[in-house]
Formats: structure tokens, sequence, C-alpha cells
């Protein structure tokens, strides 16, 4: 199969540059819906949660800056530089526009995500960080190559903190970050240390695709209900497909993106793993607007998020405006997994194909039955996503759980005409025959004024 593919992971403050695509050409992967199989027989240590009156959510989307994009490496994005917004210590008070448009606010009212574990596949995530107090308890260092840490709760790269902290980002005063899921736990499976750069290369501490599949083995033997892999690869190696599958029976949801273009070169349309795997709920990302933003595309992707102007922890710790020069599937990724985590917690019972369900029936889109290839079936709708209910008359994705229930037949019924009765009939035959009597007296008088007159006898 060649050599393993580069992967994309979102830079945390900026993007780094480009650099050739190294790796084979991945093979084609799954088409129609992300999650094809149900999975019975699943765990759940989520109290359910009743929600006793269903929820509306609209759509607000207000103007923004475009995102910062992913740069095509060898195993994944260039290490960035911290712009100079994004300083330690730092608080912003404004949320953007990512929170309403997702519907996080009526979401919460029902849940937040207590009692619900996320795994994040990533660079690690920093347990330090003022916005992830309280949220992440120890996990695992796929790379093991780091003295001071084992647990997954170092993070040199900054990227799966800020991942973190749109999922279950805890409140901080003074400051409009919170996370989606603001009381679910994160557990960190460190699968990188730094970018792509030389020295991680030489070092062995880059990403690769191997430690992704490890990554999310180990993430579902630690009693998860989501992990996220907020990065990509070309490679289609059979242990992503059979890490996927063992997390998927194991009864958790692998939220994936579908990973942003930078290289003018690059085939949007070659799948990335492991977001075309099958099982995988795979995220395309949104502009505000309702635009859809430039990214790696296919029939397998299910479901948009934000992804442009987002809110999240920068590398220093403090608050960092995320996606402000190009695509970044990252951050939608992480939405989607927040929502995710919510719905988790308010139907425990359920499979995790139940979960990728509800969230692609009720994503926002403008012809229900119509699906996109960058976005899926729309932008994800927090509180409709945990109201809905799944008994197959949900115009769009199709259910493996409940059969659609039949289209109501179209009936064609002939043509009748029906002669109603003429209530001016009897007027215009008298007014008929008014006219016929008129015009014979008239042509009778025209008829005696042109006869001539005798003369009388000559004289």
């Amino acid at each position: 199969m060649g050599r393993p593919g580069p992967l994309r992971s979102d830079p945390v403050d900026r993007p780094g540059g480009d650099v050739a695509d190294r790796g084979a050409r991945g093979r084609r992967g799954r088409g129609g819906h992300a999650v094809s199989r149900s999975v019975h027989g699943v765990r759940r240590r989520v109290p359910a949660l009743v929600a006793t009156a269903a929820l509306a959510v609209g759509v607000v989307l207000a103007p923004a800056t475009l995102p910062s994009g992913l740069a095509t490496l060898p195993h994944a994005a260039a290490a960035p530089q911290a712009p100079a917004d994004c300083q330690p210590g730092e608080l912003i008070a404004e949320e953007g526009w990512a929170p309403a448009a997702i519907g996080r606010a009526a979401a919460n009212d029902v849940a937040t995500g207590a009692g619900v574990r996320v795994a994040v596949v990533d660079s690690g995530v920093r347990p330090d960080f003022p916005h992830l107090v309280g949220a992440v308890e120890p996990g695992r260092d796929v790379v093991a190559l780091d003295p001071a840490d084992s647990t997954g709760t170092a993070d040199t790269f900054g990227h799966g903190s800020a991942v973190a902290t749109i999922i279950a980002g805890r409140p901080v005063e003074g400051s409009a970050l919170v996370g989606i899921a603001r009381d679910a736990t994160i557990v960190p499976v460190r699968v990188y240390y730094e970018d792509d750069t030389d020295a991680a290369e030489q070092a062995g501490t880059d990403p690769q695709p191997g430690r992704i599949a490890q990554g999310i083995r180990e993430a579902s033997q630690l009693d998860v209900d989501i992990i996220v892999v907020a990065m990509s690869t070309i490679q289609e190696t059979p242990d992503l497909a059979v890490a996927v599958d063992e997390a998927t029976a194991a009864g958790s949801l692998v939220v994936a993106s579908m990973g942003n273009v930078e290289n003018a070169d690059a085939d949007p349309t070659r799948p990335r793993y492991p977001a075309a795997l099958p099982g995988v709920l795979a995220v395309g990302a949104y502009d505000e607007g309702f635009a859809e933003v430039n990214a790696y595309r296919g029939a397998h992707a299910d479901v948009g998020g934000p992804g442009v102007g987002i809110l999240a922890t920068g590398r220093s710790g403090g608050d960092c405006r995320m996606g402000t020069a190009a695509a970044a599937t990252s951050w939608a990724t992480a939405h989607v997994a927040g929502v995710a985590a919510l719905v988790a917690q308010a139907h425990p019972d359920e499979t995790p194909a139940q979960w990728a369900y509800r969230i692609t029936a009720t994503a926002a889109r403008s012809v229900p039955e119509e699906r996109s290839d960058l976005v899926g079936w729309g932008l994800v709708q927090a509180a409709d996503a945990i109201a809905f209910v799944d008994d197959g008359s949900a115009r769009g994705p199709v259910s493996d759980a409940v059969p659609a229930l039949p289209s109501p037949p179209v009936v064609t019924e002939p043509v009748t005409i029906t002669a109603y009765p003429d209530r001016w009939a009897t007027a215009r035959s008298t007014l008929g025959w008014w006219a016929l009597g008129a015009a014979v007296v008239v042509a009778g008088s025209l008829i005696v004024a042109r006869t001539p007159r005798g003369r009388g006898p000559a004289s």
C-alpha cells in the first residue's frame, strides 16, 4: 500500500506552510451514510436524562472573518507561532457566532455533558489551563517518549487543548469561552508531540497513522462515550479500520474531521481517514452566513460544524480566536463532538449509530432530502438532536434503527368537467327573440320606404 500518507491537524494559533504530499493515495472510501451499522449490547454508565418538552432552535448566523487553515504535511500541520492577540492569561468577552448557530444555550437547558467521557486523540491536553481545570482526567501517551508524562496531560503543540476547550471548557469569570458540553470529562490520548517538523520526525514524535489507530484503540479501552480525531491521513490502513470497529463495538462514537485543502495541487475528492471509514461521523466546516468551507469532500461527509472565528484556548492557555485565515475542520469536529456528548447524556441507552443519526437527521439544511459532499446533511443543531424522535418520518438520512415510513401515494384523479346551470339562459333567450322581432320591424320599414309610389293621370 506504500508508505503512510500525511496526516492533517489544524494549527492552534495560525497555519504553517505547505509541504508536498509524500504518502501513497488511500483507496476509495465508503459512500452513503457514515453510520451504516447499528451496534447492539452497548454498555452505558450515564444516568438517563428525561426531557419533558421538545426543543426548537433556529440557526442564527452573523458575519465574521475567514478561518485558519491546515497545511498539507507528511504527517500533520506545521508548527505554528502564536499570533499577537493570543496572549497568556487573555480573556475574550465575546463568544462569537458559533454557540448561537448550533443552539448551545437551548441544549444546555436539557444537557451539559455531565457523566459523559470524551477522548481527545491528539497532541495531549493541559489540565492546568484555566478552562480545563477540573475537566481532565489522566489518559494515555501512545508516543511514550516523554519521561515527564505518560498520561497524555502534557501538550507542547496546543492543538488537543484547544479542541478540548471547545468541547468541555469550564466557565471562567471574564471570558465568554464555555464548552458545548461544559460538564463532560476529557480523557486525553496523546499521539504526537509536535507537528511534522524535521526535528519531530527524526525524534519520532510527529503524528503517524499507526499511532492514530493505536490512540483510537486505547481510547475505546478507557470507557469513553465519544472519541474525537481532529486530524486525517490519505492512508487507509487496516489498523485504522480495526480500531474504529473496536471502538464502535465498545459503545464509542468516533467523530473525525474531513480535512482541509491547503495545497492547490491536492485532490479534494481523495478520501481521508479515519473520517472515510464506516462507523465514523465525518465532519466538514461552516463559515458564518451558513457558508460551506472549502475542504476535502465526498459521499462520506455526514455533518458540518462551525470552523471559522472560533473561541478556544491558545497554546499559552489564554483565550484565542481560532480560524481567522483559512478553513479549520478541526474546530468544526470539536463542535460536533461536543453536541455528541450532549446527545449521549440525554440518551444513554442508544447506540453510537443512533447518536450519529440524531445529529445528521436534525442538522440545518435548506432542502431536507439533499446533502452536500462538503458538510453532509447540514449544520449541527444541538437542541434539535436531543429532542429528536426517530419514528421513521424524518426526511433525509436513513435510520438504521427504525424503518422509514412509506411516502404517501400520489393519486391521479380523472379529469371531470361538471356543467353548472346557466342562470342567465332564459334572459339571453328572451333578449334574443326581442332582438329578432326588432330586426324584422326595421327591415319591413326599410322595404316600405324604398317602394316607388304610383303617378297620377296625365293632363
